[in-house]
């Protein structure tokens, strides 16, 4: 990669690091993303990681669901013109803009109750993969990792919560995700005897 040309010019040093930062991105901070995000709701809310379990064909839909819930992505773009006006605000050249692609999923008028997880919702294409030309091309990868995930988490602690007096708290870069999760599990609820973190 660090040879290759485009239309035989040669990559630039900010090209090749935007190149390894989306791949860093796209391979590791979104799935962890969703799964932080979602653990953290489903600790709130057991009946939901019940329900995700209920049938053979609970989990799928209930990972969409998340997914359109915690849709982590947040593509941005740099101004390439001196300056642009948007909504009253003045972006200059080479000012990063970020689309949180979270927002296009808690539209009111294409999703009901947006900002409630629904595992039972209507089943509709959600952006957690973005569209078109710049659709995340290891979308199966990701649904399988955390199709893989929650069914291990499910198998090893069918039961926990988060700890007490440790709040978890949202953060917004080039992926929208949660930090500091602190789950606890009783004893005997694990494949291995023990509580934990």
């Amino acid at each position: 990669a660090l040879d290759a040309e485009i239309d035989g010019k040669k990559l630039t040093d900010l090209e090749l690091f935007d190149m390894f930062l989306l791949m860093m991105l796209a391979g590791l901070d979104t799935v962890q993303s969703v799964l932080a995000q979602s653990m953290v709701y489903l600790a709130q809310h057991p009946e939901q990681w019940d329900a995700m379990f209920e049938t053979p064909d609970s989990l799928e839909p209930a990972i969409e669901e998340l997914l359109r819930w915690a849709a982590p992505a947040v593509p941005t773009r740099t101004v390439v013109h001196d300056s642009v006006d948007v909504a009253g605000i003045t972006l200059t050249k080479g000012e990063r803009v970020h689309f949180p692609l979270a927002v296009a999923n808690r539209d009111p008028q294409y999703y009901p109750q947006p900002d409630e997880v629904n595992f039972d919702r209507e089943a509709k294409p959600h952006l957690a993969f973005g569209l078109g030309p710049h659709r995340c091309v290891g979308l199966h990868l990701a649904r399988l990792e955390l199709k893989i995930a929650f069914t291990e988490l499910r198998r090893r602690i069918p039961k926990f919560e988060l700890v007490a007096g440790v709040e978890p708290h949202e953060h917004l870069g080039l992926a929208w995700g949660v930090e500091n999760v602190h789950l606890t599990f009783p004893a005997g609820t694990r494949e291995t005897e023990g509580s934990g973190r």
